[in-house]
């Protein structure tokens, strides 16, 4: 479902530069509309044989030409229109797109008097035909694209934009499908190496390359991925390569899980939000006040200075995470509204929350048990008010931030490692912050969540807000504090051992 193996999701500009905020959105439908360029660019090899009088170069790039189309036009009859048709009221069927009549029925019956021709050797008669053949699949395209791609901007605004929803749509839909993905690999080496070399109409060689490979990945599943990524690799340019590595994580796995071997591909991933990492963060909190106030009922001192120091150890992070980036992002946005709240400010809730902290670790010094329960028990009950004081004023104020991306998770993401984690200091012991927040969701949960699903919306969430470089640092550390059997879960939910 989620791949939590896999890495983190912000590619940074550089080694020790801020995190990339320009990613662009993986689109996996537009595997279908960048073939249609490849297409128009594998016509150009034709050409150019055709220029040079050369029936052989001709008949082998009609060839590789006539293996692409054949691949894309399973994945458009089994699977793209009837997917349309289904939403859209049998939209291509009235265009004529699909059906008896079909661009695809005429267009069939030219190739299959092409390849004829081709086995003789009357140049005219070739060419002719080639010609015949060309006009009419460049009309066949221009239809497709009149009538189908208008569609696709109205199935993204169903799935909010969401690039993971739009990518089980198109494994489902198309590449699941029976037969359609038996020539996947040579297909993405093909469609790469036309697009980097010719581009497209409306975009240069690399762009139009990595639209449809990063679209492609976010369509396939790990299995599907592997086999199809060498191929890419291969089919393009070494200097195009190195800038899909840097730009879009190429070499991460394909992005669709399936529930099982064979299964048809999961559609219920759950979606990671970067910024539930600091709503969680509160639910370890409270669940390492259970810690100490288990060791308060135990009347073991020793016990309590242990739990309160790993607890003061994960609250210092979380108020930097909060100081220096989350409420700051927030005020910024919002008009000021936390610190209208009171929530930050000279008077904020943090500056009495530390000064009541210090008076804690002061008595925890001595052997005034008495003293020491009492300052803990004041700390605490201030610290719950304050963890209430910044879930009623702040965490309202994000779903008003998710509106404005689109819910798209990877902005999101982005936002969370700019604003919060590439801060100075912020992340200087982000490893040991997750590993302990993990522990303690898997091992109380939330308010509201049980412990497996407290820590996943947490890691998983951490993990699409995290670097490749800071995910790496982090995942040691949380698969050493959650059970065996919900780390397993989680690799298989939401592969957490991806970049």
């Amino acid at each position: 479902q989620v791949d939590i193996e896999a890495d983190g999701k912000i590619v940074n500009k550089a080694a020790g530069a801020p995190a990339e905020t320009k990613m662009p959105k993986p689109l996996a439908f537009a595997v279908m509309r960048n073939c249609h360029e490849a297409i128009r660019d594998g016509l150009k090899e034709c050409d150019a044989a055709v220029e040079a009088d050369d029936m052989k170069a001709l008949a082998s790039a009609y060839g590789d030409l006539a293996r692409c189309i054949a691949t894309h036009m399973k994945f458009e009859d089994n699977g793209f229109f009837p997917f349309l048709n289904e939403r859209f009221d049998n939209a291509l069927e009235k265009a004529g797109i699909t059906g008896d009549e079909s661009v695809h029925v005429r267009d069939e019956k030219l190739q299959e008097e092409l390849k004829e021709v081709l086995k003789g050797e009357d140049k005219e008669a070739i060419v002719a035909k080639y010609r015949e053949w060309k006009e009419y699949h460049i009309d066949h395209l221009k239809q497709e694209e009149k009538n189908a791609m208008p569609l696709m901007p109205q199935f993204g605004k169903s799935v909010k934009g969401d690039p993971l929803a739009m990518g089980r749509a198109f494994n489902e839909n198309v590449l699941s499908k029976p037969g359609n993905a038996d020539d996947l690999p040579w297909f993405a080496g093909y469609c790469c190496h036309m697009l980097s070399k010719y581009g497209s109409q409306k975009q240069d060689g690399y762009t139009a390359m990595r639209v449809f490979a990063h679209g492609l990945q976010w369509g396939t599943t790990p299995e599907q991925w592997k086999t199809v990524l060498p191929e890419i690799k291969k089919n393009v340019p070494a200097e195009m390569w190195d800038r899909l590595v840097k730009q879009v994580d190429i070499e991460a796995d394909g992005k669709i899980v399936n529930k099982a071997a064979g299964a048809p591909a999961e559609t219920k991933m759950p979606k990671p939000l970067a910024f539930a990492v600091m709503r969680n963060c509160h639910e370890a909190i409270r669940d390492g006040l259970k810690e100490c106030d288990a060791a308060v009922e135990a009347d073991d001192m020793k016990a309590l200075a242990s739990a309160y120091g790993d607890l003061a150890r994960c609250i210092a992070t979380h108020m930097k995470f909060e100081d220096n980036g989350f409420f700051p992002f927030l005020n910024e946005r919002f008009d000021n509204a936390l610190e209208k709240a009171g929530i930050t400010g000279d008077e904020s809730v943090h500056v009495r929350d530390e000064k009541l902290q210090e008076e804690l670790k002061e008595v925890l010094k001595g052997e005034d048990k008495e003293a020491i329960v009492a300052k803990y028990r004041e700390w605490k009950e201030y610290h719950i008010d304050h963890l209430k004081q910044e879930e009623k004023n702040a965490m309202p104020l994000m779903p008003q931030f998710g509106k404005s991306v689109k819910g798209d998770p990877l902005a999101m993401g982005r936002a969370f490692n700019e604003n919060v984690l590439s801060k100075p200091g912020n992340a200087d012991d982000l490893p040991w912050f997750a590993g302990y927040c993990c522990h303690m969701l898997s091992k109380y949960g939330s308010q509201k969540q049980d412990g497996y699903t407290a820590m996943r919306v947490f890691a998983h969430g951490l993990q699409w807000g995290t670097t490749p470089e800071q995910w790496k640092t982090v995942l040691p550390e949380i698969k050493k504090n959650v059970p065996a059997e919900m780390w397993d879960r989680l690799v298989k939910q939401v592969d957490i051992e991806a970049d």
